[in-house]
C-alpha cells in the first residue's frame, strides 16, 4: 500500500505541475466527496479494497488510457502511459486480494459488494470528468 500512496502523490504532483505550466491553473476539488465517502464508509478492509482498488482504480485506469489516446504531444502520452501502469498495479492488488480471500475460504459478501459498486458507479457518473 505504501507504493500506491507514493504513486498517487506522484500523480498529484505531475498533474498539478502540468496544469500550472499549461496556464490552466488549479481547479477546485469538484464533486469527489460522495465517491470518497463510499470508500471511507466501508465496513472492513476487504470492502474498502474492492471499492478502491477494483472499482475506483479501474475507472481511473480507463481515464488515463483515454488521456493517452487523446494527448496533444509525446510528453502527455508518456505521463498518461506511466499513470496507467501505476493504476494497473493498484487494480491488480485489489483483484489478487479478492482472489486470496476466495481461495482461502473467507466469506466475501457479494451482495454487499454489488450494492456498493452500484452506489460508487452512480457517484462517479454524476461527477463531471472535465470542467
Amino acid at each position: 500500500l505504501l507504493t500506491q500512496i507514493m504513486d498517487e502523490a506522484r500523480h498529484l504532483d505531475v498533474f498539478r505541475k502540468r496544469a500550472l505550466v499549461n496556464g490552466g491553473g488549479l481547479l477546485s476539488e469538484g464533486q469527489s466527496g460522495p465517491s470518497l465517502r463510499v470508500i471511507l464508509d466501508a465496513k472492513d478492509f476487504t470492502e474498502m479494497s474492492a471499492i478502491m482498488h477494483v472499482f475506483a482504480e479501474g475507472f481511473i485506469q480507463s481515464l488515463f488510457r483515454t488521456g493517452e489516446y487523446v494527448s496533444y504531444n509525446e510528453a502527455e502520452k508518456r505521463i498518461y502511459s506511466l499513470c496507467y501502469q501505476d493504476e494497473s498495479r493498484h487494480l491488480g492488488f485489489g483483484v489478487m486480494h479478492l482472489k486470496y480471500l476466495l481461495e482461502n475460504g473467507a466469506s466475501v459478501n457479494f451482495c454487499s459488494l454489488s450494492r456498493i459498486s452500484k452506489r460508487y458507479a452512480s457517484c462517479c457518473m454524476s461527477m463531471p470528468v472535465f470542467p
